[in-house]
């Protein structure tokens, strides 16, 4: 009702109780236990972040817990457990192994400038039943967002925010790079109310999947 009364437009799907960061809000951020907490409470869906280590390893962390920017080489699995202080860090098939037996649809932000990973992703999924029907990809890395819309097997969320990881400014996304990926009316909507410069002045996240 208040979507529809604020912005005109037709209701979009029905929302979806997300736990960001595995409701690190509440318990330790990307951790085992934060996961296990939104299953117990029956959460629709969990966001979380993942590297790919030196070592092939997808570890479950957002970063930045050492000094790389999303195009740089990030340490071995165990070097990073290390920097964080974090002996209980996780990998992606943990989240795995939790989420798709309880049909909790998986938000899999991938960090790295690395359009490769989504197929390594993919595969990993396709080894767990359910698992690839309960998962998305999201990034904001536009390579990255191109490649999982080009396999056409998987969800995808394009990110936006004002500044890198690092805090460094990105430069502004072109306005087609939304067109493509959000419906027309929405896209329409955005310019309606100024969103995309809202969020590019406030350092805001923008997500559409």
């Amino acid at each position: 009702y208040w979507w529809t009364k604020f912005t005109g437009l037709d209701a979009p799907s029905p929302i979806a109780l997300q736990a960001h960061r595995g409701g690190g809000a509440l318990l330790p951020q990307n951790s085992l236990s934060a996961f296990q907490h939104a299953v117990k409470h029956g959460l629709d869906s969990v966001e979380f972040d993942i590297w790919k280590t030196k070592d092939n390893v997808f570890a479950v962390t957002h970063g930045p817990e050492f000094e790389a920017d999303v195009d740089a080489e990030v340490p071995t699995f165990e070097e990073l457990k290390k920097v964080n202080g974090d002996a209980g860090m996780i990998v992606l098939e943990d989240v795995i192994r939790i989420c798709a037996p309880n049909n909790i649809h998986m938000n899999i932000e991938v960090k790295n400038n690395d359009p490769s990973m989504v197929k390594s992703v993919i595969d990993l999924l396709k080894k767990t039943e359910n698992a690839l029907s309960k998962a998305s990809i999201s990034s904001f890395q536009r390579p990255v967002v191109q490649a999982a819309i080009e396999t056409g097997e998987i969800g995808i969320g394009a990110l936006y925010n004002g500044r890198d990881i690092v805090g460094q400014p990105r430069d502004p996304v072109p306005e087609d790079y939304y067109r493509e990926l959000f419906f027309e009316k929405y896209f329409e909507f955005f310019h309606k109310f100024q969103i995309l410069k809202l969020c590019e002045k406030n350092n805001n996240d923008i997500v559409t999947n």
